[in-house]
């Protein structure tokens, strides 16, 4: 693939050594760096969210793209051959054979990057669509030995080039001990590499979790103490001493003497990449940090209901609260001036917004306007379910499907509780995109979309979409819908993703990637509710601890993940599901508690309070927040 250095727009900053600043190039596009990794002295491959892999020799100071047969992404606004799928990892033995990873596939170079050939992955030899792969390690000794780690499915290995993949989570005795995290998840592999010494694996545990030495010979699995708290995102055998272990954090290259088992003191620097600052994302992150607040359903955002939950709000001084535009039925609550919700039968305006901001703005309270994506009832039916999901086993409209008995006749009869929208289709973007402009225009803060995702529940394996574009993904779709939003909207954007996609890297499962999500957004809020996870899971301890545990490690892990991008502001379980039933009063309240601090300890940036109901009566024992102003 040509030389592409004119994308690039940033100083290569070096420390140490001879460098010096090196201007690359005059045009200026958001690129943003997966990682790096040195093969000799001065010589680099650089691995990127977007434009896939360069070779970079640090005296020269230009990067040199080398893609061709790497996996392209088709995203909005549909310019062939410009983007790449996010390259997660890569394994470098020397300046000629390395392997490239994505989410969901890997490729393998023996010339240095000119071409890049695939190595099968797919489910019929022993992976699943929904792993999510983190890491993978070349055997210098055996060209067909490939390892591959994951995000939340633990470690697998090939031995006849892809053709068969099985998993090592119960055979490497003592993996399972130190990376399973219950309820069938383990934890996420950030980097693997080969020992030169014969059986011998190394393996990095992601989100700062250590480096641990395998030794399949003797069945001894140990963790190497390190002297650093930097997360592990790379590990390569150094050419010139294969016993010297080449140990990546994002700044530097360590190295541990495998032979020795000890760290030699000595760090490298490595490049850092000065982006000109976003300052207009700066703004609206700064606009959007520390907000605390409820969720308003419609509902209540007028007369004597808004009025009780403004005395909440003001009784634990919180600063924000999300209302709904469109809810969960596909309804528009508030006085839209958009026809098409009228065409629809989608218009029950619930609230006036304008009084709903004059209010807001007496209080000085910090104003999210929610509308609910993919899933929406009334652009289900539309026009005889043009912009439905399609089910390609019955050639009709997808939906899931519950049975319901009369108690008294005992008759069956399934009835459709869920209707989504294909995530596929423009107009559909299109749609709620012009409702959050009008929001926008008129006033609110922010925007939250929220059901941006994928259907999980029901007969997914039939679900058929019809506006897909020839080679999308899940996440591309989800992706273009934000690349278009961001475009339009210029206020602060947040999101609402499930629990487990922000404490794991999972973008294959429902298109929710949360590193792509923070290139466009300014917010991510997680919704770490405990009664939504298996209680086997991560730690099975006291309730209240464990949803402390939850909401503290969940927001780390996000952080790590988005690093800088955009803020985590979790939502908050204010309401009870079975197990939250069984508490007494003092218990169910300090259960709030548990998760704010949590979330706090792990430096999120406000939260928000979950009702659906909106009855609040979980709040008493928690402490009004200091006054942000």
């Amino acid at each position: 693939m040509k030389v592409l250095s004119s994308l690039l727009s940033f100083l290569f900053l070096f420390f140490g050594g001879d460098h010096e600043p090196v201007s690359v190039a005059e045009n200026r596009v958001d690129y943003r760096l997966s990682g790096i990794v040195r093969f000799e002295k001065n010589h680099y491959f650089l691995y990127s969210d977007t434009y896939g892999v360069a070779y970079f020799d640090s005296k020269i100071g230009e990067p040199e793209y080398r893609n061709e047969g790497l996996l392209m992404k088709t995203v909005y606004p549909f310019e062939e051959g410009r983007f790449f799928q996010r390259v997660t990892s890569m394994s470098v033995l020397d300046g000629n054979r390395a392997a490239a990873l994505f989410s969901l596939g890997l490729r393998i170079t023996d010339d240095g990057g000119l071409s890049w050939h695939p190595v099968p992955t797919g489910s019929s030899n022993g992976l699943k669509s929904s792993n999510y792969f983190s890491s993978v390690a070349l055997s210098s000794s055996d060209p067909d030995h490939i390892l591959l780690g994951t995000s939340f499915n633990g470690l697998f290995e090939t031995k006849d080039g892809g053709q068969t993949w099985r998993s090592l989570n119960k055979s490497l005795t003592g993996f399972s001990g130190s990376f399973y995290m219950g309820a069938d998840f383990y934890e996420e592999i950030s980097a693997l590499c080969f020992s030169s010494k014969p059986g011998t694996i190394y393996i990095a545990k992601g989100y700062g979790g250590g480096l641990y030495e395998a030794d399949r010979m003797t069945s001894q699995f140990t963790k190497i103490a390190t002297p650093f708290n930097e997360e592990i995102v790379n590990l390569r055998l150094q050419t010139e001493d294969p016993a010297v272990l080449e140990v990546y954090t994002r700044e530097n290259i360590r190295f541990y003497h495998t032979a020795e088992r000890r760290w030699i003191e000595k760090i490298d620097k490595l490049p850092r990449f000065a982006v000109t600052p976003d300052k207009v994302k700066e703004e609206r992150r700064a606009k959007a940090a520390g907000r605390t607040g409820i969720y308003i359903n419609a509902n209540w955002a007028s007369g004597s209901r808004l009025q009780t939950h403004l005395n909440t709000i003001a009784s634990k001084n919180l600063n924000s609260f999300v209302v709904d535009a469109k809810n969960d039925q596909g309804l528009v609550v508030f006085d839209s001036q958009s026809d098409l919700p009228k065409k629809m039968g989608a218009y029950v305006p619930r609230y006036r917004l304008d009084d709903l901001l004059k209010t807001a703005k007496e209080h000085n309270l910090y104003v999210i306007a929610r509308i609910v994506v993919f899933k929406d009832p009334k652009l289900y039916r539309y026009e005889n379910n043009r912009f439905a999901i399609w089910d390609s086993r019955t050639n009709s409209p997808w939906g899931l499907k519950f049975k319901e008995v009369n108690e008294e006749t005992g008759e069956e009869k399934w009835v459709q509780r869920e209707f989504w929208v294909d995530p596929y289709n423009e107009e559909v973007w299109d749609y709620n995109i012009a409702l959050a402009e009008e929001l926008q225009q008129r006033g609110v803060d922010e925007i939250q979309f929220d059901y941006i995702r994928f259907p999980t529940d029901g007969p997914v394996e039939s679900c058929y979409y019809r506006h897909k574009k020839s080679g999308m993904r899940n996440i591309d779709a989800l992706e273009s819908f934000l690349k278009k939003a961001r475009e339009t909207i210029s206020i602060p954007i947040s999101t609402d993703l499930y629990g487990y996609n922000c404490y794991y890297k999972m973008g294959n499962w429902m298109g929710q990637g949360i590193e792509m999500f923070s290139e466009y957004v300014d917010v991510i809020s997680p919704m770490y509710y405990p009664s939504h996870f298996p209680r086997s899971f991560v730690y099975n301890a006291d309730y209240l601890k464990w949803s402390r545990i939850l909401y503290h490690d969940g927001t780390a892990r996000a952080r790590s993940s988005v690093r800088e991008d955009c803020l985590i502001r979790p939502y908050v379980q204010a309401f009870r599901l079975p197990q939250e039933f069984w508490m007494e009063k003092s218990e169910y309240d300090r259960y709030v508690v548990e998760q704010v601090d949590g979330l706090k300890a792990a430096d999120a940036s406000g939260y928000t309070l979950w009702n659906n109901s909106n009855q609040y009566y979980m709040l008493d024992a928690l402490p009004a927040e200091p006054n942000l102003k």
